[in-house]
């Protein structure tokens, strides 16, 4: 029988060189409303999200900690506090130990490398400590910075889904990348990015 994922007994905060990426909480919903409200970045989010309350989306991420079935975070620069980023595995499976990776960066804290920041501490966390085999993403033909962000960290595109999300702009493919455990242990993957203790718990 495949090794079982594990339950972690509380979700950690993970520390990057620049980030502070804690579990998401009630103090953060006006900052994921105002995130997913701009529509500089809810262009290329499923179309649902843009009218999403930030309560919502905070309930909605308890609820998948609670059933073992997703983590999501919010990271923020660790000189100021300023929220950067929504990032998080969700749609995980416990049998197979696979997981969905989705993020979103803040449109002022765009081009400074936060999302492979934030994004490698969380696939690590993913990886090594939850125990997940796989990790994939789904990205919106046209989004190419998400795509570069996962392709630097080593994902693989796998295929594309013909009109698989109804965006702000109408029906859209999605561009599918996948990583697996092995190709992340491979060292000089990891080193691209000076995690600084992301993992370990806030103490």
């Amino acid at each position: 029988m495949p090794r079982s994922l594990r339950s972690p007994d509380r979700v950690p905060t993970l520390r990057t060189a620049r980030l502070t990426i804690a579990p998401v909480r009630s103090s953060d919903a006006d900052d994921l409303e105002a995130l997913f409200h701009d529509p500089r970045v809810h262009r290329y989010l499923p179309y649902e999200r843009r009218l999403e309350p930030g309560g919502t989306f905070v309930a909605r991420a308890r609820r998948g900690v609670q059933e073992g079935t997703g983590f999501r975070f919010v990271g923020r620069r660790r000189d100021s506090g300023e929220f950067v980023i929504s990032v998080g595995v969700f749609a995980i499976d416990r049998w197979d130990r696979s997981g969905e990776l989705g993020y979103a960066v803040a449109r002022s804290q765009w081009g400074r490398g936060y999302a492979t920041e934030a994004v490698t501490a969380v696939v690590d966390w993913s990886m090594r400590r939850l125990g997940l085999h796989r990790v994939e993403a789904r990205v919106q033909w046209g989004n190419a910075v998400s795509q570069r962000v996962l392709e630097r960290l080593g994902f693989r595109p796998e295929g594309t889904l013909r009109d698989a999300v109804l965006s702000s702009r109408g029906f859209n493919d999605l561009r599918v990348f996948g990583l697996l455990a092995d190709e992340w242990r491979r060292p000089a993957r990891r080193r691209r990015v000076n995690l600084s203790g992301a993992g370990r718990r806030a103490g």
